[in-house]
């Protein structure tokens, strides 16, 4: 991540932050110190995501880009690798990038002891409101991003991998302490 993206991103969730701990102390209901730091990492997380998937600024383009076929930019990824078109890292870059940015989600949600169920619902609606947020800004002449289909269904894979690896590895932990 460029460092100027990452500077931005705490520049932006300081104040989000203080605000939240403010909250916390109005209200007097602080959790324990595990929980309160797992809320102010998700926190952190989530304002820097926002601010680099919708709020950094980026061209606007006159058409918005979009691709509603299931697999065509895995696809096209596909063909450009097999035709040396496009090197393999950049492909796993682009790819694996819309799996690994959204398991946080997935980790907190495990955390937060969110049913199975609900996870799974959770892991297909929230990629939509990322499209659609990308979307919208496009149509305020905000930025342009792609909307794409195959980077919902990598991104829901995300929220699901980062669920279920958590899950995994929490009974595994518990096996061993309990024995």
């Amino acid at each position: 991540m460029n460092r100027l993206i990452l500077l931005d991103s705490i520049k932006l969730a300081i104040p989000i932050l203080i605000i939240y701990l403010i909250f916390k102390s109005i209200r007097k209901n602080f959790k324990s110190l595990d929980e309160e730091l797992m809320n102010i990492l998700m926190l952190f997380y989530l304002t820097s995501f926002c601010y680099l998937l919708w709020f950094q600024p980026g061209p606007v383009y006159d058409q918005q880009p979009y691709n509603f076929v299931v697999f065509s930019t895995i696809d096209l990824y596909y063909n450009q690798l097999i035709n040396g078109f496009m090197p393999i890292k950049l492909i796993i870059i682009n790819l694996m990038g819309n799996v690994i940015i959204t398991g946080p989600i997935g980790i907190w949600l495990s955390y937060k002891r969110v049913n199975r169920i609900k996870a799974l619902v959770l892991a297909l609606f929230i990629p939509i409101v990322i499209e659609l947020g990308q979307y919208i800004l496009h149509l305020l002449n905000y930025a342009t991003r792609v909307v794409d289909i195959d980077d919902w269904l990598l991104n829901a894979l995300g929220i699901l991998l980062g669920y279920w690896l958590t899950e995994i590895i929490v009974k595994r932990t518990i096996k061993k302490i309990g024995h």
